[in-house]
């Protein structure tokens, strides 16, 4: 940990009164009634900017989706230039692939290229990095250059000229992963007096937001703009939402509200909104949550696997909290004396202080001991205080450490309702389970620490979860029955544009779904750009992406997906059909005659469904085997699927990968696979009689059978589907 003497560091940089570079922020607009707006963004799936009413966020438990980093501008010009001749050798490339020799010869060149390339681009990060620890805890003046970093996504404020905003005819703002013109902008003050501060910015002044980047046509300066109210709030208890655009006719008041001033990570020191892992010293374990039903949580300790404990992740995504302080307008440091609150990063409930819990007979809890639970309601969320261990600290920079917390202090952990201590409760020894809890006994043994999972680790779970909403969001969308029943009603009643409009709907969240397949996908093989793990090849399997994927119930998610898409063997048969042409006209799906012109557009609607379904399966199933690849966990987990996989490998691309990637290097169940048939010889002598597969596709196809066999998987599968759907609220929280 750096020798940083905190208290002074705060004085030599500025007050956290006044702007500086490094610090947190939030973007706040105050409309005539004087309410209160914060600008937020999802940032992982979703990249618009919205206005959230601070009673939303304060209920939804996302104020940190509103904050946002100050930065100075970055160059970018070399890494301009190599993007734009990347892509113009790509469409060189299309356009001369019968040229073989210039092909070559511009491949040669190309490769000549790479290196200065990159030492060019190297020395502009590095100059860029250079400026921002010049700039970091220093004064931001007015008509100064900045861009506003969205944290939680990494990702930059960005004014989109090509597309006008959705409420007014304005232009758009979004975020955007790379630093441009477009993500700079510059602060002005709103009123005369103002210029009296020497240009520097404080605290909750009011001011506008305008970005650098020039206008064609002489239309005016782009500022920053909050529009009118999205929609109207259903009840007197709704919340109002606005969207954020750039406009030229028209400035929007914002107050810059600082969240908290600059904090080097060197130092070492727990900042509010950090994540952390609570790891119980006695046993080597880590707090995690498990479901007790659809509303409550109770939580365990899980012991860490001496294979994994030292390697990049820390511990399951399911024992991740947020620091998150009394009043979450303000953040900063973390200190030993003060109370705060612990948001459980998966779920986005809070920790709490439970009652005895019916149904369980691992814990008993009377007036002295009450178990941790996780709550929705903020309000009644518990506040606990971080006590200081004095023999853990180390005697290097001592000032510090006996006022904030590091990211890997010792602790005590104790709550304002009656000075009760955190314990460990394990009423059966014979046990390795042990549950958290809170006592009013005061135990030498009941200590903590801390572990807190850096900006890389956080930002990749976050993505997870987004993505696992937007999977969660298509499942309606994906049932044949609701669809086709819809389609088929309003075709009845000649409500076309009703069927158009809703296949609409459906375009557009499949083709979301379809890009966040494709990401994951990158993302298990270190492909994805914006989160790529930079001490792992690219390209290589990610083992801690494919454990956190199993923990947030992947899995059975995609599995889910693709039993609800195809639930029956006709729906298969049927796109078997389309793709072979056959004619629809007296298929079963609509028996209506088809004669009319809008009757048969919407008619090959429906039909077109169906192909966009396959390929979005065809997408989870290429996901689903790199889950499972190499991954004995994953492949365990999966197993159970494998009638749903081999009922649809005949008539969906990759599911016959996906069983592969399954039971590859899987002994055990090959193992039982092989003990299952004697039919072998006359097998593989009918596959080779009747095909043109090789030796190796002959062996697999082989193992393939063998499943059906094993399972009967004529009578299986429908229990299987029937038992899956029944259930799956008991699956999926």
């Amino acid at each position: 940990m750096a020798d940083i003497d905190y208290d002074q560091f705060k004085q030599n940089a500025c007050s956290r009164n006044i702007l500086h570079f490094g610090c947190s922020i939030y973007l706040c607009f105050e409309n005539e009634q004087n309410e209160e707006f914060y600008a937020t963004a999802e940032g992982f799936t979703k990249y618009k900017i919205r206005l959230k009413q601070v009673q939303q966020m304060k209920k939804d438990g996302n104020f940190t989706s509103g904050l946002f980093k100050i930065y100075p501008p970055f160059q970018n010009k070399e890494y301009i230039k190599t993007k734009q001749q990347y892509v113009q050798k790509i469409q060189e490339k299309q356009k001369d692939e019968f040229k073989q020799n210039q092909l070559q010869q511009s491949k040669r060149e190309a490769r000549q290229l790479i290196p200065k390339q990159i030492k060019l681009m190297e020395e502009e990060v590095s100059s860029n990095y250079d400026q921002y620890e010049k700039l970091k805890g220093t004064p931001v003046l007015y008509g100064q250059t900045i861009q506003f970093l969205h944290v939680n996504s990494n990702k930059y404020l960005y004014y989109d000229q090509t597309n006008l905003s959705e409420i007014e005819s304005d232009f758009q703002v979004s975020l955007s992963e790379e630093y441009s013109d477009e993500t700079s902008f510059r602060i002005q003050p709103c009123f005369s007096y103002q210029q009296e501060s020497q240009g520097q910015i404080y605290d909750s002044d009011t001011v506008y937001i305008i970005s650098t980047k020039d206008q064609r046509n002489n239309m005016g300066d782009p500022y920053l703009h909050a529009s009118k109210d999205i929609g109207e709030p259903q009840n007197q208890n709704g919340f109002k939402k606005k969207e954020v655009n750039i406009s030229t006719d028209k400035k929007s008041q914002w107050k810059l509200k600082i969240f908290s001033e600059y904090n080097d990570e060197k130092s070492g020191l727990l900042s509010v909104c950090d994540i952390i892992w609570i790891n119980y010293s006695e046993e080597d374990s880590i707090i995690y949550n498990q479901e007790l039903d659809e509303e409550h949580y109770y939580l365990k300790f899980e012991g860490c696997e001496q294979t994994e404990k030292y390697k990049k992740f820390i511990g399951n995504s399911n024992g991740m909290f947020v620091v998150e302080s009394e009043n979450m307008q303000y953040g900063g440091i973390v200190k030993w004396e003060n109370m705060y609150k612990l948001r459980h990063l998966t779920t986005n409930m809070y920790l709490s202080l439970g009652s005895v819990m019916k149904g369980t007979n691992e814990v008993e809890t009377d007036e002295k001991s009450r178990c941790l639970v996780l709550q929705k309601d903020i309000e009644k969320a518990s506040l606990f205080k971080f006590e200081l261990i004095y023999s853990t600290l180390s005697s290097r920079n001592s000032k510090n450490t006996t006022k904030y917390l590091q990211k890997d202090s010792f602790f005590r952990m104790s709550t304002s309702d009656k000075d009760i201590q955190q314990d460990d409760n394990n009423q059966d020894l014979t046990q390795k389970q042990i549950y958290p809890a809170f006592s009013t006994t005061k135990k030498e043994e009941n200590v903590f620490k801390l572990a807190k999972a850096n900006s890389n680790e956080v930002r990749m779970t976050q993505f997870l979860l987004q993505c696992r909403k937007t999977i969660k969001k298509t499942f309606k969308f994906l049932n044949p029955k609701v669809f086709f029943f819809f389609f088929y009603y309003q075709i009845q009643n000649q409500n076309y544009l009703q069927v158009y409009r809703k296949y609409k709907k459906f375009e557009l969240k499949i083709t979301r779904l379809d890009k966040c397949l494709d990401d994951l996908n990158l993302f298990c093989h270190n492909k994805l750009l914006s989160y790529l793990y930079v001490d792992q090849e690219y390209g290589a399997i990610n083992t801690f992406i494919q454990n956190v994927l199993r923990e947030q119930f992947f899995i059975e998610l995609l599995v889910y997906l693709l039993a609800i898409s195809f639930p029956k063997i006709e729906d298969l048969i049927s796109i078997k059909n389309i793709d072979k042409g056959n004619d629809y006209k007296n298929n079963n799906l609509i028996s209506t005659s088809i004669n009319d012109s809008a009757l048969k557009k919407s008619y090959y609607l429906l039909i077109n469904k169906y192909i966009i379904k396959q390929k979005t399966c065809a997408l989870i199933y290429k996901l689903l085997s790199s889950i499972c690849l190499d991954n004995q966990k994953n492949q365990e987990k999966t197993k159970n699927y494998l009638p749903l996989f081999a009922m649809q490998s005949k008539y969906i691309y990759g599911a016959m990968d996906c069983i592969l990637s399954i039971i590859k290097n899987y002994e055990g169940l090959l193992y039982t696979l092989n003990k299952v048939s004697t039919q072998q010889n006359d097998v593989q002598t009918n596959i080779k009689d009747n095909s043109n597969f090789s030796n190796i596709e002959i062996n697999y196809i082989y193992i393939y059978i063998y499943i059906y066999i094993y399972i009967y998987i004529n009578i299986y599968i429908y229990i299987y589907i029937y038992i899956f759907l029944k259930n799956r609220q008991c699956i999926y929280c």
